[in-house]
């Protein structure tokens, strides 16, 4: 039968600053049913309508960080950099976490990367799992007050509810990807596969642009990423590489 075939996830891997990596998990085909093929589309036009709303604030938000870094240590440099710190949540596990499937994994890099970097990052991000079961544990202890306030008392607290519940399922989905996660690696699995034709194709447009950037180490241009998104068909990578590059640019590399 068609559904009892294993499926692959790809994740894509790319470099980022402080020797960091960046993890982008495809969308999975769905499988030859209406139930998951309208879970999967019902998912990302979800996430499509909340991210489009997300870049219009973070739009404004970025255009002036750009104008106050001019001046760091100046006064709209440092609300700039401290209200970044407040809202800017370290979750770039948490978003590789809870897209994990029960099925195997695929982790395609370019060739010149260190693949014993991007192996003992990923374990970084395993290993926080108890982190994300912390997260789990005290959002779910305010859940019921929230959910009793926001029905009897203020309407606007409805807003925080869904915030709520948002933070549950997510804390949620990632203490059981990075159990999924571990047992996927003790089974041999996970498949880390170097990819000439991802690594030729980031060097293609980066030349096309007149650009440079070191694999090992370095950090891609959005305009790069975002042919690469174009190019490998590759929905939200340009999102989920900005989101993470800001998190290690604004921490200093911590997950």
């Amino acid at each position: 039968m068609a559904s009892s075939v294993p499926r692959t996830l790809r994740v894509v891997v790319l470099p980022t600053l402080h020797n960091k990596s960046v993890f982008h998990p495809r969308f999975l085909t769905p499988m030859p049913n209406k139930f998951e093929k309208a879970a999967i589309i019902g998912a990302y036009v979800l996430r499509k309508w909340r991210y489009a709303v997300s870049d219009i604030f973070a739009y404004h938000w970025h255009a002036f960080g750009s104008t106050a870094l001019q001046q760091p240590h100046g006064l709209a440099g440092r609300v700039y950099r401290w209200a970044s710190l407040a809202t800017t949540r370290r979750a770039s596990g948490e978003y590789l976490l809870k897209m994990i499937p029960l099925q195997t994994e695929k982790f395609v890099y370019p060739p010149s990367s260190d693949v014993g970097a991007i192996k003992q990052h990923l374990n970084s991000h395993m290993q926080a799992s108890d982190k994300h079961l912390v997260s789990l544990f005290l959002w779910s202890l305010v859940f019921p007050l929230d959910f009793y306030i926001a029905k009897f008392f203020v309407v606007a607290a409805n807003l925080l509810f869904v915030y709520n519940s948002f933070r549950v399922v997510s804390s949620f989905r990632a203490v059981m990807g990075a159990r999924v996660l571990k047992r996927l690696v003790e089974e041999g699995s996970v498949e880390f596969v170097p990819s000439r034709d991802v690594e030729n194709d980031v060097l293609e447009i980066v030349n096309r642009s007149g650009g440079v950037v070191d694999t090992v180490a370095g950090d891609l241009s959005d305009d790069v990423v975002e042919e690469c998104e174009r190019k490998w068909r590759c929905v939200e990578l340009a999102r989920t590489y900005r989101r993470a590059r800001f998190q290690y640019w604004l921490h200093g590399g911590k997950d």
